[in-house]
């Protein structure tokens, strides 16, 4: 099973990608998306930085090419005809690291975008406009009470995953059929350690 999984970082985004070991379903794919985006929401609350705009790109596996297949077509590197991917950003209105919110706006951008009757190869999840929590104004529709729970639960399991491991603390979908937290949390820069 290979899994890729790496990050990317400048200044003003952090995002994470991952090929897949084998085509996965729209609703499996959705499973990573939600496992990904967790981890990334944690990845910024661990660094001190939030984001207003997450954006989320789909690839697709050539046997999505059929005599039925109408939309449209791209090349990939091995020169061979494969659906063209997606991709979209959730615009939270006001920069987060809450795992919740943002959660819920990716995987509303993953239900949007994401073709059904295609099989899914590629998904890589960026946050942009990375501001730190320090100089994030407060709008009259935040929810800080709300917020500062999560953040205090999200802060609590970092503490635990930096003393006992990031496989310490899982979520029961972390454990479902095509999941692929653990093996992510296994890897170093993308490769198993």
């Amino acid at each position: 099973m290979k899994h890729i999984k790496a990050y990317h970082s400048d200044e003003t985004s952090l995002g994470s990608g991952q090929v897949l070991h084998c085509p996965y379903d729209k609703e499996k794919a959705r499973l990573i998306v939600k496992e990904m985006t967790e981890l990334l929401a944690l990845d910024l609350t661990d660094k001190g930085i939030a984001s207003a705009a997450w954006t989320l790109s789909i690839g697709y596996d050539a046997s999505g090419v059929t005599s039925s297949y109408q939309g449209p077509v791209d090349t990939d590197r091995y020169g061979r005809s494969v659906p063209k991917g997606v991709h979209g950003t959730a615009n939270l209105g006001s920069p987060t690291n809450v795992i919740s919110k943002v959660t819920a706006a990716v995987l509303d951008v993953f239900d949007r975008i994401t073709d059904p009757g295609l099989l899914v190869r590629r998904i890589n999840i960026t946050a942009n406009a990375l501001i730190r929590e320090d100089e994030i104004q407060p709008t009259l529709f935040d929810e800080p009470e709300t917020d500062s729970r999560e953040k205090a639960l999200q802060a609590a399991v970092l503490g635990i995953q930096k003393k006992f491991g990031k496989n310490s603390v899982l979520k029961g979908h972390n454990l479902e059929e095509g999941a692929t937290t653990i093996d992510r949390n296994q890897q170093i820069g993308g490769h198993r350690a």
